[in-house]
């Protein structure tokens, strides 16, 4: 823990440190570090240790040579600006992490506004101290060069001690990486303005060689690495340019200082913004994930629920719905066989919905996997279509069928998954149609060598459908209104499971209806054709079904 004599020590050292380079720009220091060195210390210790950074400024004051009261005047002027600095950056939620665009621009606003005022408090306090320097060159100098200097030391310190600071793990991560840039950063500061490579105005564009090191280590380190370089760099500017090196050197003293400051401003604005843009969005991406990953879980753990549901329900279901078959083919009255056909009925109804479920939940978490076998496409159809004979056959609807004679005999897909979606299309228009017909047509819509496509489609003479409820129909839960769910029953499940069965088959799935006038279930299967018996199939022509099984 930081100590108040150990605050008064850090700040005056900074200070004396900072004054014993004032000579080199003919008595205009370029920016003022210890502001930023007090900034960060209020902020991090809190406003209680003002006294120890009232009396490290007075005390550099005397140092200078200054008058005690003018050293006063100024110790106060300085800490309370910078306790009027920290007040206003929690006022508008400030977070020393610089982890949001937010921050990064309240910072830049508060300390701007702060100390162009204290600049001109400064001026006129100075102006005593040394007659013959106008009072606005004065205020000029200390308001820019403060809030300069906080610039360049205040947000990396105030990062390096948070806790929320991005950057830091990945320099932890990257260790080579990282040295390795800075390394980079330092041989490309000493290039630009140690002399290496020339100085004076004719070299203005060697200010910026640190540039792309510094965008190199935002992306690839984060925020923290990028403010600290950017720092380091804005030293080295001023160091070098009070030597007499760099770009910047060899002007006259005012044209000299306006470009060092114009330079530094750049630096420091730019990289102190990309950083915290940075750090936002990564924290966005990080949120993001973990969001995902909570949803991810969620969705497993649902997926486990259903599986042992299932398993809970089925058993004891199927146990029910065999008792009262048996029970059906016993002695019964008429009353009593009513009682359990209602009961069968009920029981196939919940199966279905059980079964329903699971398959949704296996979509949806992608582990539906398909069984491909050999079958007839045309025993498929006739197959469904003898299942709701009876049922047709007692609402007084025509229920037929008819095959494309074009069409292969064997071919190989998952029946079973074919068969649930066409009970499935057959099964709802047999619920919603009242009267007239069902036609289901099977055809073969192309042939390729080793690849065919069916297509079937199921026509019935219903209500139809809206053109506003055409495009959610195959939706989960979905049903074309509240009035069919309770006359005809249903989850809303069995189109969205076959639009994802067709789909997985990879194959497509649609509609075509009008209120009044019936509706039109189609779907496109690509099937592989089956070799005649005695003939065997060549890798050639196996990687050719392949092919056009994917494109």
């Amino acid at each position: 823990m930081l100590t108040p004599v150990g605050a008064m020590l850090l700040y005056a050292g900074t200070a004396v440190l900072g004054f014993a380079l004032e000579p080199g720009l003919a008595r205009a220091l370029p920016v003022y570090l210890a502001p930023g060195v007090g900034l960060a210390l209020l902020w991090r210790f809190g406003t209680g240790i003002w006294p120890a950074i009232a009396v490290g400024a007075a005390a550099t004051g005397l140092l200078r040579g200054w008058p005690p009261a003018t050293a006063a005047l100024g110790a106060a002027t300085a800490t309370l600006s910078l306790i009027v600095v920290c007040h206003g950056l929690r006022a508008r939620d400030f977070r020393g992490s610089f982890a949001r665009l937010h921050d990064a621009l309240n910072f830049l606003l508060v300390v701007t506004a702060v100390f162009s005022v204290s600049g001109l408090l400064l001026g006129v306090l100075f102006r005593g101290v040394d007659p013959e320097a106008s009072m606005m060159r004065i205020a000029a100098a200390t308001g820019i060069g403060t809030t300069l200097g906080i610039l360049i030391v205040g947000p990396p310190l105030l990062m390096w001690t948070s806790r929320r600071a991005r950057g830091s793990t990945e320099m932890r991560q990257r260790p080579i990486e990282s040295a390795s840039l800075f390394l980079l950063l330092l041989v490309a500061c000493d290039a630009a303005f140690g002399g290496w490579l020339g100085s004076g105005r004719m070299h203005y564009p060697l200010a910026f060689l640190p540039f792309p090191i510094l965008l190199w280590m935002g992306f690839r380190l984060g925020p923290l690495p990028l403010v600290t370089g950017a720092s380091v760099a804005s030293v080295a500017a001023v160091y070098g340019t009070i030597r007499g090196l760099g770009p910047f050197a060899g002007q006259p003293p005012t044209e000299q200082l306006a470009l060092d400051w114009l330079f530094l401003a750049t630096m420091q604005v730019t990289f102190l913004v990309l950083g915290s843009a940075i750090g936002e969005r990564r924290d966005a991406d990080d949120a993001l994930r973990a969001e995902k990953e909570r949803a991810e879980s969620a969705t497993r753990a649902k997926s486990e629920f259903l599986s042992v549901m299932n398993h809970e329900l089925r058993t004891p279901l199927n146990s029910i719905l065999l008792a009262t078959d048996l029970m059906l083919e016993s002695d019964l009255s008429d009353e009593q066989r009513d009682l359990g056909q209602t009961v069968l009925r009920a029981g196939e109804a919940l199966r279905t919905l059980v079964s329903d479920t699971l398959d949704m939940a296996r979509i949806e978490e992608g582990r539906l996997e398909l069984m491909p076998a050999d079958f007839s496409p045309t025993e498929l159809s006739r197959g469904v279509i003898d299942l709701f004979a009876d049922a047709a056959r007692r609402k007084g609807i025509r229920l037929d069928d008819d095959v494309d004679p074009r069409l292969p005999r064997t071919l190989r897909g998952d029946a079973a998954r074919l068969r649930q979606v066409l009970i499935n299309l057959v099964g709802n228009a047999l619920k919603f149609t009242t009267e007239g017909a069902i036609h289901v047509r099977t055809e073969c819509r192309s042939q390729e060598p080793g690849l065919v496509r069916v297509r079937w489609e199921v026509r019935d003479s219903g209500p139809g459908i809206e053109d506003s409820d055409l495009a959610a129909i195959f939706e989960p839960f979905t049903q074309v209104d509240a009035g069919s769910a309770r006359a005809h029953g249903g989850t809303g499940l069995g189109l969205a499971i076959s639009k994802r069965l067709v789909e997985l088959m990879g194959g497509e799935i649609g509609v075509r209806s009008a209120r009044g006038r019936g509706s039109t279930f189609w779907l496109t299967i690509p099937l592989y054709t089956v070799p005649a018996r005695g003939t065997a199939e060549t890798p050639e022509a196996a990687a050719e079904v392949r092919r056009d099984a994917v494109a």
